[in-house]
C-alpha cells in the first residue's frame, strides 16, 4: 500500500461513524470478492467504493453494518 492509499484509508475511517475494525472486515471481503470474480480494483478506489457504500446509506435513517453495506452494493451494482 502507498502512502497515498494509506492516507486516504485514514481519512476515510476517520470521516466515517464506523471502526476500524468494520473497515478492515469489509476490505478483506472486497479484496476477495474481487479476486474471486476477476475484477480489478485498486486500493485507493477500493476505499473510495465504501465511501460511496456510506454516503449513500446515510439518508436511511438507519444503522447498517458496513460489511453489510458492501455486500448489498457488489449485489445491486458490482463494479466497473
Amino acid at each position: 500500500m502507498s502512502d497515498e492509499g494509506l492516507q486516504i484509508w485514514i481519512q476515510s475511517v476517520d470521516e466515517s461513524f464506523f471502526q476500524l475494525e468494520e473497515w478492515l472486515v469489509s476490505l478483506v471481503y472486497f479484496q476477495k470478492w474481487i479476486q474471486e470474480n476477476k475484477k480489478t480494483k485498486n486500493f485507493p478506489d477500493q476505499i473510495e467504493y465504501l465511501s460511496c457504500c456510506i454516503e449513500g446509506s446515510a439518508n436511511t435513517g438507519h444503522f447498517i453494518p458496513l460489511i453489510d453495506l458492501l455486500k448489498d452494493n457488489l449485489d445491486t451494482f458490482g463494479i466497473q
